[in-house]
């Protein structure tokens, strides 16, 4: 949920990502990845959305790692463009959970291991598309 408690993300196998209103769950935006989408977390202070999945486990041992889609992916989520992929291990992501202070996620995999990424601090003083013109010093 969204630390305003209005809107919500959900994940599918169907290789979607929404965000719906909490009244009515009506959709509002579609985040659409080539692969199965497994889990979905809200960055808390930022415009993004992480969603994490991968090939199904049954298949994993037939592919490589970059073929099976082992990738959390960052979403801006009022433009539903896709920002960037992270690594996520040697096979799908089963769940994402977002620190509460939005300092970085624990990602879970089917591999078996929890992997805890942290945010480098500039990640922090940057805005989505460049500083605020009041916030620019020379």
């Amino acid at each position: 949920m969204s630390p305003d408690r209005t809107w919500l993300v959900t994940s599918s196998k169907d290789k979607t990502a929404k965000s719906m209103t909490v009244e009515g769950l009506k959709p509002m935006k579609t985040f659409t990845a080539e692969c199965p989408l497994n889990s979905a977390a809200i960055l808390p202070g930022k415009p993004y959305v992480l969603c994490g999945g991968g090939q199904e486990a049954m298949s994993v041992t037939t592919t490589s790692a970059r073929q099976g889609h082992f990738e959390v992916r960052v979403w801006h989520r009022i433009f539903e463009e896709e920002l960037s992929r992270i690594k996520a291990g040697f096979g799908p992501c089963n769940t994402i959970a977002i620190h509460p202070a939005g300092t970085g996620y624990a990602m879970g995999g089917e591999d078996g291991y929890v992997r805890l990424h942290h945010f480098d601090p500039e990640f922090f003083k940057s805005r989505p598309f460049g500083p605020i013109e009041d916030e620019i010093v020379d």
